[in-house]
């Protein structure tokens, strides 16, 4: 799933290859893109089919260019709560509210993703839907896995209704209400993962003040801090579905998972709050990717130097050569799992298990006491 999390940050073209060996079927991905014209940015959703009959709607996160990061970040800072129709959720009551810059973009896209999965399950009537985002994604992807699954829900009955949804370092999408109500129906369909100190977890926090007016579209606003917060409310927020919180182990440089069945607002490793990283390397898909497979490694007792099963591959034909490291190590891959680009001639396994390792290294090196020293895979 965190490779189709990280596909819709690419363009459909250069992912055939990669995504048919997932078992997606060739030339279905059907790209959604719409404007929020008040924050000025593009939000961007695909929608496609897999060979057994499932639909994936992957939602794009924010996007790394100066230009339409800055215009990311308005629509994440428009926190302000909005309440839908009462009835967009099919669900009683009408205590819903929702961060207004996520709810923005899920209308954007509403239209465009809905028909595209309604035309798919016309094709399979049968069909299983699965929503997946990462960051901005998947707080958008919450609200369109509640929404898609009364949508689909009330013109197919018990088909074609959501039947799993991932959220990879997703912030608060809205209320306790709301939280509820998405609780109730897709808890045990959901998996949230929220790395070892990532900001997005934490944004916004539980009891944050946002600005109740509309932000200004345009990079200006925000170095414009009397107009930014001019005018504040303070508004509560919660985190939905099952979780999942991946600390590392000093000790051994694995992963620690800490499981959430009934959901949680933990977002911290220690016992106090953690630091969080604000250079965004625990944030990204490599980093997540890295945290999961020492986890795996941890679980079955593996040693991440030698087993096979959670070597990371890089396959050059799903990403963009130009791009640092980091953000290359954001195509995971292992072998013998559901993508592996290993027969591909452009695949390097070494350079990109190297990178893994460097990076995870770096990230658990402040968790040792006393400090501590890395060699290799581990941590001591």
């Amino acid at each position: 799933m965190m490779q189709l999390a990280y596909a819709v940050y690419q363009p459909p073209d250069a992912l055939t290859g990669c995504l048919q060996a997932m078992g997606i079927v060739p030339n279905s991905i059907k790209v959604v893109e719409a404007n929020v014209p008040e924050y000025g940015t593009v939000r961007t959703a695909y929608v496609m089919m897999a060979a057994n009959q499932r639909i994936f709607v992957l939602i794009r996160g924010s996007v790394v260019t100066r230009d339409a990061l800055t215009r990311d970040v308005t629509i994440n800072m428009a926190c302000r709560h909005v309440q839908p129709p009462e009835n967009t959720f099919e669900t009683p009551g009408s205590d819903i509210r929702l961060h207004r810059g996520f709810y923005r973009a899920w209308q954007v896209l509403e239209p465009g993703v809905t028909a595209a999965v309604q035309a798919y399950l016309k094709q399979v009537p049968s069909g299983e839907v699965y929503v997946v985002g990462h960051s901005l994604g998947a707080a958008v992807a919450s609200i369109a896995a509640l929404r898609l699954n009364a949508v689909l829900g009330a013109a197919q009955g018990s088909r074609g209704t959501v039947a799993g949804v991932w959220l990879i370092a997703s912030p608060r999408p809205g209320n306790a209400a709301f939280s509820q109500a998405y609780n109730s129906i897709l808890m045990s369909r959901t998996l949230r993962m929220s790395n070892n100190q990532d900001f997005a977890s934490r944004m916004p926090y539980p009891v944050q003040d946002c600005n109740i007016d509309n932000i200004a579209a345009g990079p200006a606003a925000l170095f414009n801090l009397n107009s930014l917060f001019a005018s504040t409310a303070r508004f509560e927020f919660a985190h939905v579905g099952r979780a999942v919180l991946m600390c590392p182990d000093p000790r051994t440089g694995l992963t620690d998972f800490r499981m959430f069945p009934r959901g949680s607002e933990v977002v911290d490793c220690t016992a106090t709050a953690d630091e969080v990283d604000a250079s965004g390397a625990t944030h990204q898909l490599g980093s997540y990717f890295d945290a999961w497979r020492r986890g795996y490694a941890a679980s079955r007792g593996s040693n991440l130097a030698t087993d096979p099963r959670v070597q990371s591959v890089l396959c050059n034909a799903c990403t963009q050569r130009a791009e640092t490291v980091l953000e290359q190590l954001a195509v995971p891959a292992r072998p013998g799992g559901p993508v592996t680009c290993g027969a591909d001639a452009s695949c390097n396994v070494q350079r990109a298990f190297a990178a893994a390792t460097a990076l995870g290294n770096e990230l658990v090196s402040p968790f040792g006491r006393g400090g501590s020293s890395c060699v290799g895979f581990v941590c001591a």
